[in-house]
């Protein structure tokens, strides 16, 4: 009986959240602040170890952010010395749960940027773009969750161009 009612909290906050994860518009601030960027790194942060064994591994997710940006003329630095100098890297996280033959997965892409701070003028990372939300698959179903990755990439790209115009291919 315990087990029920500590897993009945998560269903109900899991259906209570759209299918597909969030989709919100882009604020003026946020698509303003991809304006002038050069490159983009990108780090992966999960998904654990049972999705990966599952077939939802860091390096799939991995190269389809890259791929998408690169075929938006976003450049993304592939060796270490082109990553030596602070640049705006795009953190994708996926944070995976599995119970009961389904996996509820925690997405999330931020943009992180060294800024500097009005009251001291010293720098710091912040995040300046964000996109997050949480999809409930199949086990057998855990590549669907890179549709939504792949929704909140596209609209990274989107404002990536809306700000940067004259840079569109």
């Amino acid at each position: 009986m315990k087990s029920r009612l500590v897993g009945l909290p998560l269903v109900l906050l899991l259906w209570a959240l759209p299918a597909r994860g969030q989709s919100v518009a882009s604020s003026g601030s946020e698509r303003d602040s991809l304006a002038g960027l050069s490159a983009v790194s990108i780090v992966v942060i999960g998904p654990s170890p049972e999705a990966e064994r599952d077939g939802l591994t860091g390096e799939s997710i991995r190269t389809d952010v890259e791929l998408r940006l690169r075929r938006a003329g976003i450049y993304v630095p592939i060796k270490a010395s082109e990553t030596t100098l602070p640049k705006p890297s795009l953190y994708i996280t996926a944070d995976t749960w599995r119970g009961n033959g389904m996996y509820a997965i925690a997405l999330r892409v931020q943009l992180q940027q060294l800024m500097n701070s009005l009251v001291t003028g010293k720098p710091f990372l912040g995040s300046t773009w964000e996109r997050a939300g949480i999809v409930t698959v199949g086990a057998k179903n855990l590549q669907d969750a890179r549709g939504t990755l792949g929704d909140y990439i596209d609209q990274f790209v989107n404002d990536f161009r809306a700000a940067n115009p004259s840079r569109r291919r």
